[in-house]
């Protein structure tokens, strides 16, 4: 039996995003394009459906915290972590 792929919102409905998204990811360019997305500094943006900038900030906080991981740090309790 074939297995089936479902298209996420932001590939549904902006592909084009959906492709620069996959050629940025784990570069230095993909957290300034993110920023670009979710930050209008124009003033005349329509912004996005809700379900696709909830997959932009999901993609956005994924690629900052793989970039920021410690693995030193990763299962340190909470507790020990606050004191940094």
């Amino acid at each position: 039996m074939a297995k089936t792929t479902q298209l996420s919102e932001l590939e549904q409905h902006f592909p084009r995003i959906a492709e620069e998204f996959v050629k940025r990811w784990r570069t230095p360019m993909f957290e300034p394009y993110c920023y670009q997305l979710i930050v209008d500094e124009r003033g005349n943006r329509k912004g996005f459906p809700a379900e696709v900038f909830a997959e932009i900030l999901a993609l956005y906080w994924l690629e900052l915290n793989l970039t920021n991981f410690d693995p030193q740090s990763a299962f340190v309790p909470l507790t020990q972590n606050q004191k940094r």
